[in-house]
């Protein structure tokens, strides 16, 4: 991300390890995370509905953000 040139790098998530949250505030400029649990298992146990994204969900996004 750094090489696309941006002013600043923010990070924000509703819930995170914090371990992986403080590893992603080392190449951040900054990093929200409303709620990092010591014990952290899965994010999925955060959420009532967390289903799975598909590989051409996936795709379509990120095509559509390159195309703007």
């Amino acid at each position: 991300m750094r090489a696309s040139g941006p002013g600043r790098i923010v990070v924000a998530v509703p819930v995170g390890a914090s371990a992986s949250c403080q590893l992603v505030a080392d190449v951040a400029d900054d990093v929200v995370c409303l709620h990092a649990p010591v014990s952290f298992g899965a994010v999925g146990v955060y959420y009532t509905g967390f289903g799975q994204t598909t590989d051409d969900e996936v795709r379509r996004l990120l095509d559509s953000q390159v195309r703007r």
